[in-house]
């Protein structure tokens, strides 16, 4: 069996010509989240963070989700011939995983398109069988390999969880069936390659690399796209590409070198700041014992969970500049207010958090000022700037 497998791969990459694959982003709303639902998920996902940050420090991978962003979702499919599916494409997690037919144990499962490995010609079980922690969530499954497309991209023999157990929170909600991870094989819980590795590896694309456009904009109909192995250059200004080296593999982290907010500066990294930019998440996450001197600066004001803010002067607050790698970038404050309704009313608050540690957590609220690329050849993260979207 693994002979014939080898040989089925050796021979298809003899004829393989690499190109791209760009997937549409789609953005599902089911309308505004209460406050009450943002204080709750905030929660849950500080409580994820310090769990992260203790087992990080005793050498154990911990996945850092946090479901509000788990409404932007691609298709992609699985076997022959081919099962779609729609999934978060996350750079914080490296396994991919999928609903199985026998997912009967909760009502997550019935919701959801779910794979039927009896019904592909190159369908290989596996009886190992692991769990996922994803702080909000879990999942159980059994390990197997078929043929991943991604565009029309192939990759042969992908491993993949068969997902037999999904939690009803956060995964219920969500228009997505299941997460294909986009981070290195250190955090990949089947300890196999994961997807854009193999992609990289079986020499599938132009590029080592996979690039992000997320619309941040409620009314517009586009989500965003996801490239991997080129970027789309009419998206942005490549003058503004400017590569910012790993620091440590795992996630895509790298260093801060201060914030500043409306020209001051109020957190300054002489010992180093380090940051994640991580697409399964939707806030800014900022170290331990730093958030009140920003929302201070911002003029919002904590209520131990959220900075609130008059929601009259969501686009007058100040801009926040992080400074990375020696280059800045800057989020106005449209970029980083959030407005919610709740019993009524309207509230608004920042997308700013504190964890555990000393380390940012970029997620959507900053990737989605950017048009983001991330290289696995030169081991680099990028964030350019946008152009204006007609």
């Amino acid at each position: 069996m693994k002979t014939t497998a080898v040989l089925v791969v050796a021979l298809f990459a003899a004829f393989y010509e690499a190109h791209s694959a760009r997937i549409a982003l789609h953005k599902y709303s089911n309308g505004p989240r209460s406050l009450r639902d943002f204080r709750n998920n905030v929660e849950s996902y500080k409580n994820n963070l310090h769990r992260y940050f203790l087992l990080k420090k005793l050498g154990i991978p911990k996945i850092l989700k946090n479901d509000e962003n788990m409404d932007y979702y691609g298709e992609i499919s699985l076997g022959t011939p081919p099962q779609t599916f729609r999934v978060v494409f996350d750079t914080g997690s490296s396994d991919l995983w999928v609903p199985s037919q026998s997912c009967s144990l909760t009502s997550t499962c019935f919701k959801h398109n779910t794979f039927k490995g009896p019904l592909s010609s190159t369908y290989v079980p596996n009886s190992r069988r692991l769990s996922i922690e994803y702080g909000t969530g879990s999942i159980v499954g059994n390990v197997a390999m078929d043929t991943l497309t991604i565009g029309d991209v192939p990759v042969v023999n992908q491993t993949f969880i068969e997902a037999i157990y999904i939690s009803e929170y956060p995964f219920e909600r969500v228009k997505a069936d299941g997460i294909l991870g986009l981070g290195f094989p250190e955090l990949a819980s089947t300890l196999a390659t994961p997807p854009l590795y193999s992609m990289v590896t079986e020499d599938l694309l132009p590029k080592p690399i996979v690039s992000f456009y997320l619309n941040r904009d409620p009314s517009a109909e586009r989500g965003g796209e996801i490239m991997f192995g080129e970027t789309d250059e009419s998206l942005y200004y490549k003058e503004t590409a400017v590569p910012i080296p790993i620091t440590e593999r795992g996630y895509w982290q790298f260093s801060i070198d201060s914030v500043s907010i409306g020209g001051n500066t109020v957190l300054g990294c002489e010992d180093d700041c380090e940051a994640i930019a991580d697409t399964g998440t939707s806030v800014v996450a900022v170290p331990a014992g730093k958030l009140d001197p920003i929302l201070k600066s911002i003029g919002a004001i904590s209520d131990s969970t959220l900075g609130l803010i008059d929601c009259e002067k969501r686009l007058s607050l100040p801009p926040v500049t992080f400074k990375i790698n020696g280059l800045n970038y800057t989020l106005e404050s449209k970029d980083y207010v959030i407005q919610t309704k709740e019993d009524g009313k309207t509230f608004c608050f920042v997308g700013f958090i504190e964890n555990a540690d000393s380390s940012f957590i970029l997620g959507d609220v900053f990737l989605g000022k950017f048009y983001t690329v991330f290289d696995i050849g030169s081991q680099t993260v990028t964030f350019a700037k946008l152009k204006e979207q007609k």
